[in-house]
């Protein structure tokens, strides 16, 4: 992925070229550890690829965009779902502005049968031209979402209040109308229903057709058993780097030699089925308690992104913390050490990895 993608200096690491890194042979433990983990594998379909990955991981954060726009599922039964949508309505209409403002302009039935919509002002919004157009449906156990930005100076109080010497922009009809086009396509999606057809996968729902502009889509994955292990899968019609991974190689050799505790593992082109990828696997410090771990990463298409050739990326961590490495009481992390060995690491990350391929019919 560019650079823009991942966050100053990581970014740089991750594109790290050095020498490469022989691992001892796995001990009797190390290969019994790795193949408990890998017993059990479950294909996911994310976006418009399938991947392979331990059937106890739970999804521990996802973001997914179809056309530009944003869209989410959550199971959840039919009369809870008319439940929420009543929570939803009764909240909205409760909300404040600035005088003069109306924070819920208009709801309603979208067009499927059981369907709402709302637009309404962002929250804390500092004038009335931004909206969040928001609509919702219930399909086959799921709470299907889609959100969209609009703007609306031409019934705007502020921009009547304060003129503006331009011409005045509306795109809520339009917006609306992408928004109720793409919430009827969708239809809930359970993880391990692998569509035949083309379309989209996202947690918990699909978006049947041919792939488009606008499609992104961010998954993470972590180990139930150790959560410092996670796997991560983006993908991005919108993306094309000038360089690829192993070509932005050059660039950061100064800072790797700066740092004692970060060493290249291996770099290399990886031919998977459909896919021609480079890996970079890094040994370093993680945050906040610069716990020895690892991170690897995997980019395929990065040069070349495109509707038909989204930009691909696989990343790892081990011995990352977050919220579910928290001490309960004091907030702390409780990582101390990586749960994997560096040799465990690797050849976990080469039974995850050669697994990622192009859904077949997904494009």
């Amino acid at each position: 992925m560019r650079p823009s993608k991942i966050t100053g200096v990581v970014c740089l690491l991750l594109s790290l070229s050095a020498c490469g890194y022989r691992a001892a042979p796995l001990t009797f433990q190390e290969k019994q550890t790795v193949s408990d983990m890998t017993a059990n594998l479950k294909t996911r379909c994310i976006g418009r690829y399938l991947i392979d990955v331990p059937a106890d991981v739970f999804v521990d954060e996802w973001r997914t965009k179809v056309q530009g726009i944003v869209v989410e599922a959550h199971p959840m039964s039919q009369e809870e779902y008319v439940e929420t949508i009543a929570a939803r309505e009764k909240e909205l209409k409760a909300r404040k502005t600035q005088a003069g403002w109306t924070f819920l302009s208009a709801n309603g039935k979208a067009w499927d049968e059981g369907s709402r919509y709302f637009i309404r002002l962002r929250d804390n919004a500092l004038t009335d031209v931004r909206k969040v157009i928001e609509a919702y449906k219930w399909h086959n156990g799921y709470l299907i979402k889609v959100e969209a930005p609009a703007t609306d100076e031409e019934t705007s109080v502020y921009v009547r209040e304060n003129p503006r010497p331009k011409v005045l922009r509306n795109n809520v009809r339009e917006n609306t109308y992408a928004v109720f086009a793409l919430l009827q396509r969708i239809r809930g999606r359970g993880e391990d229903e692998i569509p035949s057809e083309p379309g989209f996968c996202f947690n918990g729902g699909f978006v049947p057709g041919k792939t488009g502009d606008g499609e992104e889509i961010k998954r993470v994955f972590r180990l139930r058993k150790t959560p410092d292990v996670t796997i991560e899968f983006r993908t991005d019609t919108d993306i094309a780097d000038a360089k690829s991974l192993l070509q932005r190689g050059g660039e950061i050799n100064a800072v790797i030699s700066q740092n004692d505790d970060m060493k290249t593992l291996r770099k290399g082109v990886v031919d998977l089925p459909g896919l021609k990828a480079e890996e970079w696997l890094l040994a370093m410090p993680l945050l906040p308690k610069d716990i020895p771990g690892h991170r690897f990463m995997l980019e395929a298409n990065a040069t070349i992104g495109s509707t038909k050739t989204p930009a691909v990326t696989l990343e790892m961590e081990n011995g990352a913390s977050s919220k579910y490495t928290e001490d309960k009481e004091t907030g702390v992390t409780n990582v101390v050490k990586a749960s994997l060995s560096v040799g465990e690491a690797m050849a976990f990350w080469d039974v995850i990895s050669r697994t990622l391929r192009p859904r077949p019919n997904g494009f």
